[in-house]
């Protein structure tokens, strides 16, 4: 076996920091780039959302004021109907002389 020459512990701790700094830059250069595609991502998503959200609440904003409309009709001649017979009841309790 060859036995390996030893390695003035300067010279590894020397390229120990070297390594180490070198790590760190490529790691936040990586994390950089991720946090970037991330926020894009982000964004893309969001729009979406939103847009689908704006539709469903159309749709349903559509769906409640018809809703309303067949209610507000359906209570209008209800009401008519009502005022009808009530001026119908009073228009004959009332002496035909009092009218002219």
């Amino acid at each position: 076996k060859k036995k390996f020459r030893s390695v003035p512990r300067e010279v590894l701790e020397k390229e120990k920091k070297k390594f180490r700094s070198a790590l760190r830059e490529v790691l936040e250069r990586e994390k950089k780039k991720f946090r970037s595609a991330l926020r894009e991502v982000l964004e893309r998503e969001k729009k979406k959302f939103r847009s689908a959200l704006r539709q469903v609440l159309e749709k349903e904003k559509k769906r409640f004021r018809s809703a309303l409309r067949e209610v507000l009709e359906r209570e209008k001649k209800k009401f008519r109907s009502a005022l009808r017979e009530v001026l119908e009841r009073e228009k004959k309790k009332v002496p035909t002389a009092t009218l002219r």
